[in-house]
């Protein structure tokens, strides 16, 4: 199941889709949020980007898990 926009808090990195343009993907961080589905996600490159259709993955930290999560 993907993760939806009241899973994720701001500041989390994550593999949208774009409402417009054409369904272009973006990774980004979640900087705020508005009524759903509008969030805003600062990309890589620093654009700000609104109206996401679907945040489609969750992005963990480049460490992997964190040691609570490991059995």
């Amino acid at each position: 199941m993907r993760p939806t926009t009241d899973d994720l808090d701001q500041q989390q990195r994550v593999r949208a889709r774009y409402a417009s343009r054409n369904e272009t993907r973006c990774v980004g961080t979640i900087i705020a949020y508005s009524e759903r589905p509008m969030v805003c996600i600062q990309t890589d490159d620093g654009e700000h980007v609104w109206w996401v259709a679907d945040i489609t993955d969750r992005l963990d930290d480049e460490t992997g898990p964190a040691p609570e999560d490991q059995p």
